[in-house]
């Protein structure tokens, strides 16, 4: 395998030439490798978007609160079309990379080194197919301003998860995580699912298992944080002396060639955000689907 030499942030390999980050040279899309010079790759960017969707969300719900929501009967066609367009956007991202995964595997990578190993992070198009779904969640913001404009409740869940999984997949392409492909291609096919769910509802059409869309993406995040930690603390073994015996709290160190690749920073936040989600989730489906069915059985 390649041999690596450097420090994560200058995503160096030996054997590897004219590495670029520009996502629109289709000719070489298996030397993109992101960095502050990538579109949208400074921190600016995620920054200044997430709070710039704050903001306009409450100018938005400010200047819809003295109107009347327009017609579904307008509203619905663009709905319905936003979201199977991101059902199918996500099933050509996931498929796209669930292959790749693949490959990697019949090629000899085991599972410790498809989430551990530089090798495989820098591999083929890996950090393009980040890049777009980092692109993704900026379209995903779209979902929100549909529900301001139908004058619908826009819940602390929704807001907080649209925002801060916009700043957590910029995150872990800053951070070079390693891991970083697991959520991402679960949260693809979760998508898949759940915006077709949602563009088939706003033509009129439902399905029975609206509930266990909950339930899957609980699934995810629990797959998600186990992963996540295998790579920490993992990480944490072989982190370097120099840290201890403070490891956990060297959030500022790099881990070495030996841990997983990525940094204790991008862990960190990557840990944190997804336990969050897990939360939160728990709570939005004991709300809406336990306590209800308790409150009836009362009755």
């Amino acid at each position: 395998m390649t041999e690596y030499y450097g420090t994560i942030h200058q995503n160096i390999y030996k054997g590897i030439e004219d590495c670029h980050s520009n996502p629109f040279d289709l000719t070489n899309l298996e030397r993109f490798r992101f960095s502050a010079e990538a579109p949208l790759g400074w921190w600016g960017w995620p920054v200044g978007i997430v709070l710039g969707y704050f903001l306009f969300n409450r100018l938005f719900s400010g200047f819809m609160s003295r109107r009347a929501a327009p017609d579904d009967r307008y509203i619905k066609p663009a709905l319905a079309f936003h979201n199977l367009a991101i059902s199918l956007a996500s099933l050509v991202l996931g498929g796209y990379l669930s292959v790749l995964l693949i490959q990697r595997w019949l090629e000899g990578f085991s599972l410790h080194e498809m989430i551990c190993s530089p090798e495989f992070h820098h591999s083929d198009t890996l950090q393009y197919l980040y890049w777009w779904n980092y692109i993704f969640k900026i379209w995903e913001l779209v979902d929100t301003w549909f529900l301001i404009l139908r004058k619908k409740p826009v819940i602390f869940l929704h807001e907080y998860h649209h925002a801060a999984t916009l700043f957590l997949t910029w995150s872990q392409l800053q951070f070079h995580s390693g891991i970083q492909w697991v959520p991402i291609v679960l949260n693809l096919w979760v998508h898949v699912i759940m915006y077709f769910y949602y563009g088939m509802a706003a033509t009129g059409t439902y399905f029975w298992w609206k509930k266990y869309l909950t339930r899957i993406q609980i699934t995810q995040f629990v797959i998600d944080i186990v992963a996540c930690l295998y790579a920490y603390i993992y990480g944490l073994a072989y982190s370097t002396g120099e840290c201890w015996p403070f490891r956990p709290f060297c959030f500022w160190y790099e881990i070495d060639s030996l841990a997983c690749y990525g940094t204790q920073t991008g862990a960190v936040i990557g840990i944190f955000l997804i336990t969050s989600y897990f939360g939160l989730f728990i709570q939005f489906y004991r709300k809406t689907y336990l306590t209800p069915r308790i409150r009836k059985k009362s009755e």
